[in-house]
């Protein structure tokens, strides 16, 4: 693929040029089958984990927020039963996908790549009649932009207090956004200035039901911003490279290196390399492997937890940085908590939805496992701010000690989960609101996206829309 015409050869001028005419120009890229194939993957798990998240008050609130308001019928919204204007469809979806916590993780945008995209996708696609196969790519075109911009200005950025997921988000579903609308090249980098101005999270949210409103939020204004471009609406149209642009701001000039938003693009296409981590838990990307570790080490041993005296987990010092809810009170504050996640997986042998509840968190047990819990940084992962590698080291109160290293959780590329475990996971998830028959053609539309004609069957479905018959 060759840069669009007019740009320059510069890496830190001429970026947003260069990169809406990638993004314009990725229709005409032959995208390879291990590409689709992960896109599909990846999407039905984000379709899933949002189906699971009405089930939160987090979820019930925004559903209710978006019903009193009303507006256009152009698209569903996920698990609610009604339809409203593709823009309060994309923010609703967008919550509901990381209500739980629980949907993908980039192991190198140190973010989740894949909520915001498919919260704005779905329901554009649907308002404007466009194929399966355009979903997906446009889907691909996103994640890739959500990576590069990881490479290109983190760690600063995530350094400074910023939600990676909703600020690089916003870009990248805009750019996913463009691509659906077909914008043409001057117009995407109008929807990409418009977007500089529409990011933004913070990350002190983190455990709080604002933390999924970064998400809604970044699907919202990626359907904003490409929507006002399609209508002629100007920004700035050198908005990343710019003095005041979006790589200085949200970093700081010669904090970020630009030249990795385009080079070698789409070689290979990020969707596969580096991919993302498809989490078998609802909880943080970086308690993961110590919920792996934890897992292995109390069934293998058998162990009782009363008998525990410490669990040690050893990782990267980004820890603190992340999981800053030491004391949760809460089951979303749970969800950032390593303590938390490390207690209730040595207390139930399990951690799925049902652990990250108010009252299993302020339980006496859970609390007094908690105390038990020590986060130190380990050499070897220090730095480790991709995979969090964890080292955990059980000592029982007879003096013996147990120790287990995941230096990649279950569900990472390098440890994938198996076809099995993610539909079990979509069906976990989809039974909270759909029949068992409904949920069944959902998997089967989901697996076969890029062969739909359209999306208007699967939304409904997964919006509530069609019939639902008896389990």
């Amino acid at each position: 693929m060759t840069l669009p015409s007019g740009s320059t050869s510069s890496a830190q001028t001429g970026a947003t040029e260069r990169l809406a005419g990638l993004v314009a120009d990725f229709r005409h890229l032959e995208v390879p089958k291990e590409a689709i194939r992960a896109a599909k993957r990846n999407i039905l798990d984000t379709v899933g984990v949002a189906i699971a998240g009405v089930a939160l008050e987090t979820g019930r609130l925004i559903v209710d927020y978006a019903r009193q308001r009303g507006g256009n019928p152009e698209a569903g919204v996920i698990a609610s039963g009604f339809q409203t204007s593709i823009d309060n469809a994309a923010l609703v979806n967008g919550v509901l996908a990381h209500a739980h916590l629980w949907e993908d993780t980039g192991t190198l945008l140190v973010a989740h790549p894949s909520s915001p995209l498919v919260a704005a996708i779905l329901p554009l696609a649907v308002a404007r009649a466009c194929s399966g196969e355009d979903v997906l790519k446009a889907y691909i075109v996103g994640f890739e932009l959500n990576v590069r911009f990881g490479r290109a200005l983190n760690p600063t950025m995530y350094e400074l207090g910023w939600h990676n997921t909703s600020v690089v988000g916003t870009l990248a579903t805009t750019a996913a956004v463009a691509y659906l609308l077909r914008l043409p090249p001057a117009k995407i980098r109008m929807a990409i200035g418009t977007a500089v101005s529409l990011a933004a999270g913070s990350r002190q949210n983190f455990g709080t039901m604002t933390m999924a409103l970064h998400i809604g939020n970044a699907a919202r204004s990626g359907i904003t911003a490409g929507l006002l471009a399609e209508s002629g609406f100007t920004s700035d149209a050198d908005s990343i490279e710019a003095p005041m642009g979006f790589a200085n701001l949200f970093t700081a000039p010669g904090k970020h290196a630009l030249q990795k938003l385009t080079e070698a693009w789409a070689q290979p296409l990020e969707v596969n390399n580096p991919g993302s981590l498809l989490k078998p838990y609802p909880s943080g990307g970086p308690t993961q492997n110590a919920i792996n570790a934890v897992l292995a080490i109390s069934t293998s041993e058998d162990l009782r937890p009363e008998d525990v005296n410490e669990i040690e987990c050893r990782g990267p010092r980004w820890f603190s940085k992340t999981l800053i809810r030491n004391d949760p009170q809460t089951g979303i504050e749970g969800k950032t908590s390593l303590q938390y996640c490390v207690a209730a997986a040595m207390l139930d042998r399990e951690v799925t939805m049902r652990q990250f509840t108010d009252a299993k968190v302020r339980a006496s047990q859970a609390r007094a496992m908690m105390r038990r819990v020590r986060v130190s940084v380990h050499p070897d992962f220090a730095e480790d701010v991709v995979d969090f590698g964890t080292e955990v080291i059980v000592q029982m109160k007879d003096g013996r000690e147990f120790r287990r290293t995941v230096a990649k959780a279950k569900g990472h590329p390098d440890n994938p989960l198996s076809r099995d475990e993610l539909l079990s996971k979509y069906r976990q998830c989809a039974d909270v609101v759909l029949s068992e028959r409904a949920r069944e053609r959902s998997i089967d539309l989901l697996e076969h996206l890029d062969e739909l004609s359209n999306l208007r069957e699967l939304s409904d479905i997964v919006c509530l829309l069609a019939p639902q018959t008896s389990k």
